[in-house]
This record gives structure tokens, C-alpha cells and sequence, in this order.
């Protein structure tokens, strides 16, 4: 495709295709086009062996995301559903209604050098995938349209990994060396706003179960600046479908200026059966709990567990170790960290320790929290 602008209908994309746009092609969303809520612009469900390169922030594909004012959270740039060997490098998707890219039931899915801006719902949705790489990506100002419009409810997540059910998997996805920015904000007005919108990475697995496949999911060298909600937001709860088994890595990442908490476990819960172990290590969180969303706490701090209060198991499967933290406003910090489960059961196989560098708490305040109790570690057996 050279340089140029292309306004196109909604696109099916077959299978064995090579597409490369030169540097300065934009293929344009018809305006006033996709009026029904599903249409996506670019379809791949049921391809394989699909190739799109461009010259990073230079060549993609955009919708019309002013014009989408229905409600619908699904017109999505890209809908890489049941698909295989999928490989997209150097272009944007951006201004949906939906997700920038939205993956689902697919394998071997590579997006690298690629940008998602403006996107509604998230900058990339992933349901169920064995083998997903990004590298290398921004996803930016992903917030749904003001007074009741595309993706009214959020999340407006960098990225969102969450499945629907037992029968999906998250297996053997990386995402490394990519930036984050701006997700959730500006506020839009008129619509429904959930307590733990525009993170940076969700990962919210807890619909798989004990039949699921084991999760494998790795975050490293990720930038996250300025989101309305937390930095990294890592739950693992545990379904009426059992305990799931796996292990999400987070490492070598930082957290600055977000809205909320710069690393948190929501809802990590322990089971003596199977269990997913969330691994948190060598990250650095500065100037966390900016505040942004009025429904947030804010008076909590830069890394934490919380979550519980209904929860049959204990909260747990947790190991946070070689954080940095440095505070600029850290007279309305309560400490560096808050390990403060609500769970009736108590908690069990919890590691906080071997801290980097700590600056800024004002004097007096706790280094950690442990229920409430002063510490300088955790270690809960």
C-alpha cells in the first residue's frame, strides 16, 4: 500500500496474506460507516499465516472513535479470533470503539515497534492465546467516549488480560520492552466509572479453572507513566471451577505518576491444590497515588495486596522481592508497602522483602504494613 489515504468498509483479512504499508499510508475507517455496534475494521478470525508491516508510527490503520456514540465496546481495530501465525510489525490501530486488537482462541500471535492510541475499551484485549509476543509497543490514552458512548464501563486498560472461561487458556504470552501512558484520561463524563479503570496491564485470569491449561504469562522492561489507575493490577482469584495453576512474572518494569498503586495483588488467593503464583520482582515504583479517580483510595501504598472480604481461601501465592520506591509526596504515604488482605481465611505463602532503594516516606511513617502492624518484610508461610 503506498503513501496515501485508503477509506475502507470493514475488512476480512484471509489467510497467507503479506501486507506491507509504506511509510505514510493510513487506511481510514469510512466515516459514518460501522453502524452496527460489532463491526470490526480489520477481521482475521479463522486466518493463518498473515504478515502486516509498516514503518513504525508512519504506516496503520484508524477508525472514526468521535462517531461511535451507541454504547457498543466492540468495534475493534483488529479481531485476531481462532487465527494462527499472526505477525504485525510497525503500524498503529488506533481511534476505535473498541480495543485497539482483540485476541482470542489464537496462536502464535506477534506484535512488535506497533502503537494503539485512543482506543475505547483497551488498547489490546487477550481472552485466550498460546503463544502471544509483544515487544516493543506503546498503548496510550485508551478511554471510552463522554456521556454513555463507546465502551461506556471501561476498562480503558493498556492492555486487559482477562478470559471468559475454563475453556480458555493464557499460555506462553510475553510482553516486554513497551510503554504506557495516559490510559484512562481524560475522564469522560456521563459514564459509568468502575473503581479500577485505566491501568496499564490487568491481568485478571480468575475465570480459568483446575481443568484450564497452566498459566504462563511474563512482564518485563514495561514503562508505565502517568494511567489513571494502577501500573501493573494483578489479581488471581479462584472460580467455582477450581484452583488454577501457573505463574505470572512481573520484572525489570517501573511505575511513574500512575493514579493509584504502582504493583497491587487484588483478590491473590492461595490454594494448597494447584494455585497461581504471581512473582514480582526487581521493579521501581516512583510518586505512585496521584489521585486521578476520585473512586481510588489513596492513601495506600506504592506496593501492595489487598482485596478479600468474601474469600474462602487465604490470600496468597505472592512473592514480592528487589523493589525500588521513591516517594516525591510521601507525607500522605502510610509506608513503602501494605500487605492487608481482608480474607477470613488469613493468608499463606507470602514473601515481601529484599527491597532496592526507598527514598522520600516522610519520618516516622512504617516502612511496611502487615495487617496494619509495622514491618520492614513479610514472610507468611
Amino acid at each position: 500500500i503506498p503513501a496515501g489515504t485508503y477509506h475502507v468498509q470493514p475488512l476480512r483479512i484471509p489467510s497467507n496474506t503479506s501486507l506491507l504499508l509504506d511509510a505514510g499510508a493510513t487506511v481510514q475507517a469510512t466515516s459514518n460507516g460501522y453502524s452496527n455496534g460489532g463491526q470490526v475494521m480489520l477481521d482475521f478470525t479463522g486466518a493463518s499465516a498473515v504478515t502486516m508491516t509498516g514503518t513504525p508510527g508512519q504506516s496503520g490503520f484508524r477508525m472514526n472513535k468521535s462517531q461511535y456514540t451507541d454504547g457498543s465496546e466492540y468495534r475493534h481495530c483488529m479481531n485476531i479470533v481462532n487465527a494462527r501465525n499472526v505477525t504485525l510489525v510497525g503500524i498503529f490501530c488506533d481511534d476505535s470503539g473498541g480495543d485497539g486488537a482483540y485476541v482470542n482462541g489464537s496462536t502464535n500471535v506477534i506484535m512488535k515497534a506497533s502503537t494503539f492510541n485512543n482506543n475505547s475499551r483497551n488498547g489490546l484485549s487477550v481472552i485466550s492465546v498460546n503463544g502471544l509476543l509483544v515487544d516493543g509497543c506503546t498503548f496510550s490514552n485508551t478511554v471510552g467516549n463522554p456521556d454513555g458512548g463507546s465502551a461506556p464501563d471501561g476498562p480503558w486498560d493498556g492492555i486487559d488480560i482477562e478470559p471468559n472461561g475454563t475453556s480458555n487458556g493464557l499460555q506462553n504470552v510475553v510482553v516486554q520492552n513497551s510503554t504506557f501512558t495516559g490510559n484512562g484520561l481524560p475522564l469522560p463524563s456521563g459514564n459509568g466509572l468502575c473503581s479500577h479503570c485505566g491501568n496499564a496491564i490487568t491481568v485478571a485470569p480468575q475465570r480459568l479453572g483446575s481443568s484450564s491449561p497452566a498459566v504462563g504469562i511474563t512482564l518485563n522492561n514495561l514503562t508505565s507513566n502517568g494511567n489513571l489507575g494502577s501500573a501493573y493490577f494483578l489479581t488471581a482469584g479462584v472460580s467455582v471451577a477450581g484452583a488454577m495453576s501457573g505463574t505470572v512474572a512481573l520484572q525489570n518494569s517501573t511505575s511513574t505518576n500512575d493514579g493509584q498503586w504502582g504493583i497491587v495483588c487484588y483478590f491473590c488467593l492461595y490454594s494448597s491444590e494447584n494455585g497461581l503464583k504471581e512473582n514480582i520482582q526487581n521493579n521501581t515504583i516512583t510518586n505512585p497515588m496521584q489521585g486521578y479517580n476520585t473512586l481510588q483510595p489513596l492513601n495506600d501504598a506504592a506496593l501492595a495486596m489487598a482485596g478479600g472480604g468474601g474469600e474462602v481461601l487465604p490470600a496468597g501465592n505472592v512473592t514480592m522481592s528487589g523493589t525500588s520506591i521513591h516517594y516525591n509526596t510521601g507525607n500522605t504515604a502510610p509506608a513503602y508497602f501494605n500487605i492487608s488482605p481482608t480474607n477470613p481465611a488469613g493468608m499463606a505463602a507470602i514473601v515481601v522483602g529484599s527491597f532496592g532503594s526507598t527514598t522520600g516516606l516522610a519520618s516516622g511513617k512504617p516502612f511496611g504494613l502487615l495487617q496494619g502492624n509495622p514491618v520492614t518484610s513479610a514472610n507468611i508461610p
